[in-house]
């Protein structure tokens, strides 16, 4: 895997982490 494909990864998992993130917060709020 050359750097560019790694960073490329890299953004796409903070992407989907960021994701989750959000869902996991929205999730909590409908819980309370």
């Amino acid at each position: 895997m050359n750097a560019f494909e790694q960073k490329r990864c890299q953004s796409m998992a903070e992407e989907i982490a960021q994701k989750i993130f959000i869902n996991e917060e929205l999730f909590n709020a409908f819980c309370q």
